[in-house]
């Protein structure tokens, strides 16, 4: 069975420096290139910031994109969009697209942004007009590869404590293959089990902010399922470890 792949492939460093050529100020002073939702308790122009929004927007996109209907072309969605001088997203349409169910999916999840922290001109908002690719990639159902080992800085499990898990969270979920070599993580996927519910946190194989909020909201009786997903060979397998929270 075939499911469609959608992942985020956003070259932040070209998308940033685009974004700030596009807010220079006249009088030679850089302006402030946009930040996604998520990120005002950070300080403005921090590398920290700019993680943060890079990584909440790369979130946000793995936890809404849909695709309805049939969906077996593989290739980039470019989407353009403006915000506007009070952070809205306006304007949002398909410069180069696949066709169909692809184009429609990334062009509703960008109309479905919450509002950004507006672009700056010489310390005043502005509006700016950005360009967004998203990449989507036809896989197989992923196999669990038993070769594959999942860690996550000093958690050993299987139980383990919510303060041991915040202790954690500055280091990387990392996956080894069978010669103990580091394999790059495709897709990675935090879920949460409680009472019989389940709260589910994607990323591109980074932490994301949604992840980091879901382990602050652990309780004793939590299961915490962390699941990566690699590519090797064109095929895709995954591995996944299981803590109780206790």
């Amino acid at each position: 069975m075939k499911n469609i792949l959608a992942f985020f492939i956003f070259i932040f460093c070209g998308f940033i420096l685009s974004a700030q050529a596009q807010v220079s100020g006249a009088g030679g002073d850089s302006g402030q290139a946009p930040y996604f939702s998520g990120c005002v308790h950070l300080a403005e122009g921090s590398a920290e910031k700019r993680t943060c929004s890079d990584e909440s927007l790369t979130a946000y996109i793995m936890r809404r994109l849909q695709v309805n209907g049939p969906s077996d072309k593989e290739g980039v969605v470019y989407i353009s969009f403006v915000i506007d001088e009070r952070g809205k997203v306006i304007e949002p349409v398909v410069v180069r697209g696949l066709g169909g169910a692809q184009d429609s999916a990334a062009l509703e999840v960008v109309k479905s942004f919450p509002d950004w922290e507006p672009a700056r001109d010489s310390g005043r908002t502005v509006k700016i007009k950005l360009n967004l690719p998203i990449k989507f990639t036809v896989k197989n159902d992923p196999q669990f590869n038993p070769a594959y080992h999942l860690s996550w800085g000093t958690l050993k499990g299987p139980v383990v404590q919510k303060v041991d898990v915040i202790k954690n969270l500055p280091f990387p979920v990392s996956v080894r293959d069978e010669t103990g070599a580091l394999v790059e993580i495709g897709e990675l996927n935090f879920v949460r089990q409680r009472h019989g519910k389940y709260i589910e946190a994607r990323s591109a194989g980074v932490l994301s902010e949604d992840m980091k909020k879901m382990i602050h909201k652990l309780k004793p009786g939590d299961v915490l399922t962390i699941t990566a997903t690699i590519q090797k060979g064109g095929k895709f397998s995954y591995t996944e470890k299981n803590f109780t929270i206790r």
